[in-house]
């Protein structure tokens, strides 16, 4: 082989190598555009919020100056979210984590945000999506409001909800979890963290996502209970007949189709 040979075949090797590291570079440089764009739209709407609830003086404000849905008052809080878009359910907020987001809602189709970003745009498939939704057979009357949110590669969205079986302390540090519907603003404490699949139909297990309406003692006795079967370690925190659940969901990879699952009960 001569020297003008291996010359050659070292340039074009050099410039295949250049190649796949300016294509890495760029898409590594577009993802993190992207994610700084979706974050700075999110963190966007946090300040709205909170604006809006340092500037009202709720005892001095007239009952008009809220919107109204359905015969009841709007928090002021969400009321510009809301009326930008009538998808705005709520909001969730987990303290001192990364779960601080707008909670949308889409009755006609239940998955639409899976794969949404912030504008509503569908992303290529296993990129995620940018928002919280709650399953679109919820009612006013839904005694375990199940909310989805992607497990973010970086930690966004859900991404925080393994660490509630994989580091010890970290329930312990972050048992309550602030739910607001666009009415009412809540607090709930974690009673149950399962580990669970997307199981089948026709696979004879528990399917939590089936229980949303949990009008019956006996029902809402079963769902507690096979959390607590299935729980990734023992609450002493559990649930009564009446008391209103929620449930957040988020895949997770400890197994094909895996899930986890924080079930919490409004205490208010």
């Amino acid at each position: 082989m001569s020297n003008k040979f291996r010359k050659i075949m070292r340039v074009l090797v050099y410039c295949i190598l250049f190649a796949i590291i300016i294509c890495c570079a760029t898409y590594l440089l577009k993802d993190l555009f992207y994610r700084y764009k979706e974050q700075s739209a999110i963190e966007q709407m946090r300040i709205e919020k909170q604006n809006a609830l340092e500037n009202v003086d709720y005892d001095a404000i007239e009952d008009s100056a809220f919107n109204s849905t359905k015969g009841k008052q709007i928090l002021k809080e969400y009321r510009g979210f809301y009326e930008a878009d009538n998808d705005f359910y709520g909001w969730i907020k987990v303290e001192d984590t990364d779960i601080d987001f707008p909670v949308m809602f889409t009755p006609d189709d239940s998955d639409f945000y899976e794969n949404k970003n912030l504008r509503k745009e569908i992303l290529p498939p296993g990129a995620g999506g940018w928002w919280i939704w709650i399953d679109g057979h919820t009612t006013e009357d839904t005694e375990n409001v199940i909310i989805y949110g992607h497990n973010m590669k970086y930690g966004e969205m859900f991404g925080s909800l393994k660490k509630y079986y994989k580091e010890p302390d970290f329930y312990e540090a972050h048992k309550y979890i602030q739910f607001d519907t666009l009415y009412e603003r809540g607090t709930y404490e974690i009673i149950s963290v399962v580990k669970t699949k997307d199981y089948a139909e026709d696979e004879s297990h528990y399917r939590f996502y089936d229980h949303i309406e949990l009008d019956s003692e006996e029902e809402f006795r079963e769902y507690v209970d096979n959390a607590k079967k299935n729980e990734c370690f023992p609450i002493e925190t559990t649930a009564e007949f009446g008391d209103r659940l929620i449930t957040l969901s988020t895949c997770d990879y400890w197994t094909e189709d895996g899930r986890i699952l924080i079930i919490a009960k409004k205490i208010r």
